[in-house]
């Protein structure tokens, strides 16, 4: 009787006849994967092929973007006349956070080209709320910001502004109509910070003459309750000297006042400005102390020094006067004028090369997902896998059906 008997190959995890040694599990098992995979190359194939060719599809319908951009110088630090209100941008570094020195004025910028008022502007210029198909404002902003993007570079304080768009042209148009809509946001929040300052020094310009008018009584009931009519020369010109370096100190904690809105005491002309002001007191108080000192008037005739007070006092109100008014005439220019000067470097152009969509990279992601999908179909076609977990396969199934009835 002929027998025969067919090799079935080693079970797994079982030593090898020849060499006794247990054979890798973990390489047996992706072995096993692997034939179970050619078994099922055939759906392997075809999944892998719809896959790709519904990813070369959508890669052929979607079309193609435009990136047009536009590199911006934003407004320079430049600390001006009127108090130092940096060209009007005191209510504008105030958008953000505290930092060192000048408060993070790249990101500032950065934040403020995509602020909901240059926004607007564009959406209202070229109606894209149209173009979008956008029920609401709201809708075409997150349209828009989705198509927009600005990179500042810290190192060269330069902003680079970039515009998708289907059409070349149209981007490049809306690139260029970003700048004249920052410009106009900047203009009407420095004209703001101007009126606001302006006001200020009005109010105080209106105190000081009501001060001056108080001090003229005073020093006429000095006068007319200690005799003098008049003070030596010397005296005069020491208090008269006093006075001016009060209305400067007052002038310095105006500016800095100022710029305490988007400066802090780490900046460069913060720390000058309080060297200024700590020099200026320093000479006042030597001048005050040599004044005193050699002050005709005897010290324990109280009417003279009265007199002199109050003649010192007059003297500083007008000096402040003077002071305030050349202020206020300043902050009145800086209202007339421009906001921050807000230059284009390079404009933007029609780009002539498509920025996307990314076709190859479409089309390798479909391969490479059916690949992946068929080869789990494939395993999970195989019965000699399933079947052992069929069971629990039963019980998984049960335990997530929605009408499912639990066993007693």
């Amino acid at each position: 009787m002929n027998t025969s008997t067919e090799y079935q190959g080693d079970a797994p995890g079982s030593a090898n006849a020849a060499t006794g040694v247990a054979p890798n599990r973990t390489l047996l098992s992706v072995l096993e994967a692997l034939r179970l995979i050619g078994r099922g190359k055939k759906i392997v194939f075809r999944t892998t092929a719809l896959f790709t060719a519904v990813a070369l599809a959508v890669a052929l319908i979607k079309p193609s973007t435009y990136t047009a951009s536009t590199l911006i110088l934003p407004p320079q630090q430049s600390i001006g006349g009127a108090g130092g209100s940096l060209a009007g941008l005191g209510a504008l570094a105030s958008f953000a956070g505290p930092g060192l020195g000048v408060k993070n004025s790249d990101e500032m910028y950065a934040s403020l080209l995509v602020s909901e008022s240059v926004l607007d502007g564009l959406i209202n210029h070229f109606d894209l709320k149209t173009r979008y198909r956008a029920d609401t404002m709201q809708d075409a902003r997150t349209q828009l910001m989705k198509r927009l993007m600005v990179v500042a570079d810290k190192k060269s304080g330069l902003l680079t502004l970039k515009i998708e768009d289907r059409d070349p042209v149209f981007a490049a148009d809306m690139a260029n109509e970003v700048v004249p809509e920052f410009r106009r946001l900047l203009d009407r929040v420095a004209v703001t910070e101007a009126q606001q300052r302006r006001r200020f020094l009005e109010e105080r310009v209106a105190g000081t003459r009501a001060q001056i008018a108080d001090a003229e009584m005073h020093l006429r009931s000095a006068q007319a309750t200690s005799g003098l009519l008049s003070i030596d020369a010397q005296t005069q010109a020491a208090i008269r000297q006093a006075a001016e370096l009060r209305a400067e100190i007052v002038a310095v904690q105006v500016r800095m006042e100022s710029m305490s809105a988007f400066a802090t005491s780490e900046n460069p002309v913060m720390q000058r400005s309080a060297a200024e002001l700590a020099g200026l007191r320093q000479k006042l108080s030597e001048l005050e102390s040599g004044t005193d000192s050699s002050a005709p008037v005897a010290a324990s005739d109280a009417k003279g020094l009265d007199n002199v007070r109050a003649y010192r006092d007059l003297r500083y109100q007008e000096a402040m006067l003077d002071t305030l008014t050349k202020q206020v005439e300043l902050a009145r220019i800086d209202e007339a004028k421009e906001g921050p000067l807000v230059q284009t470097i390079d404009s933007a152009r029609p780009p002539e090369k498509k920025s996307g969509p990314k076709r190859l990279l479409i089309v390798l992601g479909g391969l490479l997902a059916g690949f992946f999908v068929g080869a789990l179909a494939a395993l999970l076609s195989q019965g000699d896998l399933v079947g052992p977990y069929t069971e629990s396969l039963g019980r998984v199934r049960e335990a997530w059906s929605l009408s499912r009835k639990r066993s007693q």
